[in-house]
């Protein structure tokens, strides 16, 4: 409908009588140049020639042939007839929308490759926007897993510190009980019966019991401390006894084996009884003396501090 009320407009251009767009006499001339184009007609083929001159025209006129639009190679042979002036504005608006389309060929090339890529370019942003939202997913997920590893960290390392602080406190613990667990030892130790009082063994012994008292002593708060400081001195009174009687016992057996040496001297009259006498008394003693005296020494140490 549009198209006619066009036409019928264009019809109006050219009235006779006011007509709506008149023409000039340049315009004119140049519609009556083109009436005239359209008005040549190639030579028939049964009638080609072969001059020179034939063969250029021949190829003139087919050079023309395509450059025309398919409208005017209708008029060119014929298959269009214009007889009336509607005949002509329908012949040239279809003129018209072929050139519109010949022109656009370009653009509407340009533009299908503009659309292939927007689409590969849209394709591609899916592509990204999922990479991206994957990203974030793994993101979340690392922050979680980070969140809860240094979770972990901070706990084990309270634990670690927890753990030494406890191990400090029980080795200390340890330490402390160890005085209180020494007495069974100790006992044990003071009635082996290959326990000598002249041994490094039992001077070993005798300074543990000092230990294991001046602890005791020193912390009277602690739970049956008194109870035990008097295991300790009993024990310890045990061990000067035992060593008091190993003493006495060493000079008793020193003065018997004197006595009876001196007894055989005093039987022989080849020399002087009393220098042979004292020889063999300071002798007997003198072997004995280095046993009994460092043990001696740690009696009277011992006896000074009960005092």
């Amino acid at each position: 409908m549009e198209s006619r009320a066009i036409q019928n407009k264009l019809l109006e251009w050219e009235r006779i009588e006011n007509p709506l767009a008149p023409l000039s006499s340049i315009q004119q001339e140049t519609i009556f140049e083109l009436s005239e184009v359209f008005n040549y007609r190639p030579f028939p083929t049964e009638l080609e020639t072969k001059t020179e001159n034939s063969l250029v025209s021949q190829k003139t006129v087919e050079t023309q042939v395509e450059d025309l639009s398919l409208s005017y190679l209708g008029l060119e042979l014929e298959k269009i007839r214009i007889e009336t002036s509607k005949e002509f504005f329908d012949w040239y608006f279809g003129v018209e929308e072929e050139q519109i389309k010949e022109n656009d060929i370009i653009y509407e090339s340009y533009k299908n490759q503009l659309e292939n890529h927007r689409n590969e370019c849209g394709f591609l942003l899916n592509q990204i926007e999922a990479a991206l939202k994957d990203l974030d997913v793994l993101n979340e997920q690392y922050q979680l897993v980070s969140t809860k590893t240094n979770s972990l960290h901070e706990v084990s390392e309270h634990l670690i510190a927890e753990q030494n602080q406890l191990l400090e406190i029980s080795d200390e613990v340890e330490k402390r009980i160890n005085y209180f667990n020494e007495i069974d030892r100790i006992i044990s130790r003071l009635d082996s019966p290959t326990l000598s009082p002249s041994s490094e063994v039992f001077i070993q012994i005798l300074d543990k019991l000092d230990e294991c008292i001046g602890y005791m002593e020193s912390h009277p708060k602690y739970k049956e401390s008194s109870s035990y400081l008097a295991k300790y001195k009993h024990v310890l009174g045990r061990a000067v006894a035992f060593a008091r009687s190993y003493i006495v016992n060493t000079f008793e057996s020193a003065t018997r084996q004197a006595q009876e040496s001196a007894a055989e001297v005093g039987g022989s009259s080849n020399s002087d009884p009393s220098t042979k006498t004292f020889a063999l008394l300071y002798g007997k003693f003198r072997a004995s003396a280095p046993r009994v005296k460092d043990l001696l020494k740690q009696v009277e140490v011992r006896a000074e501090k009960r005092q």
